[in-house]
């Protein structure tokens, strides 16, 4: 019995000293920044407080007008830059266009003028349709002058114009 108390206490002290996590100096909420979001090409950039640790190009899926918008993805966003990540949500769509990796790309370029981040781990994260989208903004990244993928992340995979 005494062992068993002295191994929940441990749990429990391992779980409080594990709360918190390092991003203690991030802000719950991000700091918002857009160009243009009104067109295709358009971008949303989100900034922690500080230099950031990482670049993420978050990858919408397709929608219509409200997942064109990080509307759907706040919270994931927000947990991102909570933990120091600066996230740019390019656009890329205003219709249902099969033909969206060059708004995609020239969101990301606008984004990259302004922001200025060099030197820290870039993340091309998809989402549903922007999965596929990720993996081929990755793949033409280099030749295309903007920020190029440590890593890919694709999740909840679906192809263009697949519907529930």
């Amino acid at each position: 019995m005494r062992t068993a108390l002295t191994l929940v206490v441990l749990a429990a002290l391992f779980l409080v000293a594990g709360c918190g996590g390092g991003g203690a100096s991030y802000p719950t909420k991000a700091t918002i920044q857009s160009a243009d979001t009104e067109v295709s090409d358009g971008v949303w950039m989100f900034l922690p407080a500080g230099r950031p640790k990482r670049l993420v190009i978050f990858f919408h899926g397709q929608g219509g007008p409200v997942e064109a918008t990080p509307q759907n993805h706040r919270p994931w966003i927000d947990h991102l830059v909570k933990e120091g990540a600066a996230v740019v949500y390019p656009r890329y769509e205003i219709d249902y266009s099969p033909s969206v990796l060059d708004p995609a790309v020239a969101g990301v370029q606008t984004a990259g003028k302004r922001l200025g981040i060099s030197g820290v781990p870039v993340l091309a994260l998809g989402y549903s349709r922007g999965a596929a989208l990720a993996v081929e903004y990755a793949a033409v990244a280099k030749q295309r002058g903007v920020p190029v993928p440590d890593a890919v992340e694709t999740v909840n995979p679906v192809p263009y114009g697949e519907t529930a």
